[in-house]
């Protein structure tokens, strides 16, 4: 799947492991990288539901995006990155056709 970023500072954090290690700290950095090594592995969002860091689709003001778990409340946030939104009859998005995603953040779950 074709990975995008918020800004170029994140997109700078994901792929630099030392600065990824320096801001996050090696057990989140590594959890990190990993995620996304995964989401870059299959071929539609659909499939990160099967992967390790129980995905779970949000609400709220975070409607339309995916959370993976990174480590303790740690998570990593992304939406659909399409321009033409991928969405079903019901007006959801479509997983299964999203083949590029926009990578917006971590953030803390404290659910």
């Amino acid at each position: 799947m074709e990975l995008a970023f918020v800004d170029k500072d994140f997109r700078d954090l994901c792929f630099n492991k030392s600065l990824a290690r320096e801001k996050l700290g090696v057990l989140l950095a590594g959890k990190l990288m990993s995620r996304l090594s995964d989401l870059a592995a299959v071929a539609t969002a659909a499939e990160v539901f099967a992967l390790p860091g129980q995905a779970r689709e949000l609400t709220g003001e975070l409607l339309g995006c995916i959370a993976i778990k990174l480590i303790d409340s740690h998570r990593l946030v992304f939406r659909s990155g399409h321009v033409k939104p991928r969405v079903d009859v019901a007006g959801a998005v479509d997983w299964a056709r999203v083949k590029r995603v926009k990578i917006i953040g971590l953030d803390n779950d404290h659910a």
